[in-house]
């Protein structure tokens, strides 16, 4: 792959749901990048819009949602263009995603063997003894304790933990490109997090990672690039350091602010004031200003441009122009 071209290349892209409440104006003219072998996270608060955007780049969107606008190019290729049958080869082979729920992506009456037989199975020509071979193969890769025993098990007979991983060793068993882990470690406790963590840190030295979360500490872990989305747009990103060292949009600033850190275990503990907008109605103007502290009359007549706040780092607030 030419170095020119970027493994995800998200240009001005709408996502809407058309919903008997009204539009919902969930990913509206976003724009991000992701290059060969990176690691990038996408962070903001529930409901924002980061599993739409997820769901857009493989096109897996309910039929209530319609991507209106703009262009999602995969290695230079825009995956918008692709018919069905294109669209569906690309997914799972090239880009495979991991779900935040495993026990609702799993099939409940068939076997984990069955499962992951049937990923390889459906993009190759290969014999079931050989691909059962090969799932084992990715399963003790992923060092799931007694492997063959999980094999003959149904979903419901492990843990969320055990299920993540299973849905990680489909997500990854046709050696995809682009790896989107959506909110990965949610559904599980402390330990199998670490274990999971630790999984991915080794997983993004061969692909390019898309971590979709609301932890930062998991993107600080995972991530060299950040991109901050709040009510459907992009408000900051850059270099993770950068940021998260001295943010320059308010939103991410309330962000870091509202972590827990081990550092400072009798840091008052700060909340970004307010709720997120509506997504069928948002105000005009920048769509953070109804909760920002450093609102000016500007912010609520027009949106802000995005500008260059420093070495690789960006930001659309009026406080930069």
């Amino acid at each position: 792959m030419s170095m020119s071209v970027k493994t995800l290349l998200i240009n001005k892209t709408k996502t809407y749901y058309f919903t008997r409440f009204g539009t919902v104006r969930a990913v509206d003219g976003l724009s991000m990048e992701l290059g060969e072998k990176e690691a990038v996270g996408l962070i903001g608060e529930s409901g924002c819009g980061k599993t739409t955007l997820a769901l857009s780049i493989i096109r897996l969107l309910p039929p209530q949602c319609k991507i209106l606008e703009g262009s999602i190019l995969f290695k230079g290729r825009n995956l918008l263009e692709l018919t069905e049958k294109e669209i569906n080869r690309v997914r799972g082979r090239e880009i495979s995603m991991i779900f935040q729920n495993p026990s609702s992506y799993l099939n409940p009456v068939m076997k984990i063997s069955e499962q992951i037989i049937e990923c390889i199975t459906n993009h190759h020509a290969m014999k079931k003894s050989e691909a059962e071979e090969k799932a084992l193969e990715m399963l003790t890769k992923l060092r799931i304790p007694e492997a063959k025993q999980v094999m003959r098990c149904y979903p419901f007979e492990l843990s969320g933990g055990m299920q993540q991983r299973v849905v990680i060793a489909i997500a990854l068993i046709r050696n995809p490109v682009l790896l989107i882990a959506d909110e990965p470690t949610t559904s599980v406790d402390a330990t199998i997090e670490r274990q999971i963590l630790n999984l991915l840190n080794e997983l993004k030295e061969n692909l390019s990672l898309l971590l979709v979360t609301h932890n930062l500490g998991v993107v600080a872990e995972l991530c060299e690039k950040i991109y901050c989305m709040y009510a459907g747009k992009i408000v900051e990103y850059g270099d993770i350091f950068k940021i998260f060292e001295n943010p320059m949009h308010p939103y991410t600033s309330g962000l870091l602010k509202s972590a827990l850190s081990i550092d400072e275990l009798k840091k008052k503990i700060m909340v970004v004031k307010g709720d997120v907008p509506s997504l069928i109605n948002p105000p005009p103007g920048c769509r953070f200003h109804t909760r920002c502290e450093h609102v000016r009359p500007i912010c609520s007549k027009q949106e802000p441009p995005t500008v260059k706040v420093g070495k690789n780092h960006w930001a659309s607030c009026w406080l930069h122009y």
